[in-house]
């Protein structure tokens, strides 16, 4: 076996162990995130639900849930390896920041812009004929 060979399938095992490792550390993360769901649903049953919550727990309460949703979107972008799943995430998690921390006025304003700069990205850079319609619009 020549160099180009061995290099040849080295490549190709080097990419199906990636490919493994993205799917496992994937489902990790949709169980974590389902098990946080889980708890997060049953702490709201046996605590008497949502009338008795403070603002405190409700911002704890709402943070676990952004941090779910952004999970569950990385694991989209794991999965399927597209540049529009990468501007979501960013999105998601500029956005869970702007929810849950309180920001000051110039990281809010920051925040803000990259949002827009990153639909602004998604609404004139992307020509994919898979893209939503909305995006177009």
């Amino acid at each position: 076996m020549n160099y180009k060979q061995v290099r040849s399938k080295f490549d190709i095992l080097i990419t199906k162990v990636s490919s493994f490792v993205e799917v496992l550390a994937a489902i990790i993360i949709v169980i974590v995130a389902a098990g946080m769901l889980i708890r997060i649903c049953l702490g709201l049953i046996t605590d008497g639900g949502l009338t008795k919550i403070t603002t405190d727990e409700f911002n704890s309460l709402l943070s676990d849930l952004l941090v779910i949703s952004v999970g569950i979107e990385f694991v989209k972008l794991l999965i399927r390896h597209r540049l529009e799943d990468v501007i979501d995430v960013m999105m998601l998690a500029i956005a869970r920041q702007m929810v849950v921390e309180h920001l000051s006025m110039l990281s809010m304003l920051i925040a803000v812009a990259a949002i827009g700069v990153l639909f602004s990205i998604r609404r004139f850079l992307f020509t994919c004929s898979n893209l939503p319609v909305a995006i177009y619009l």
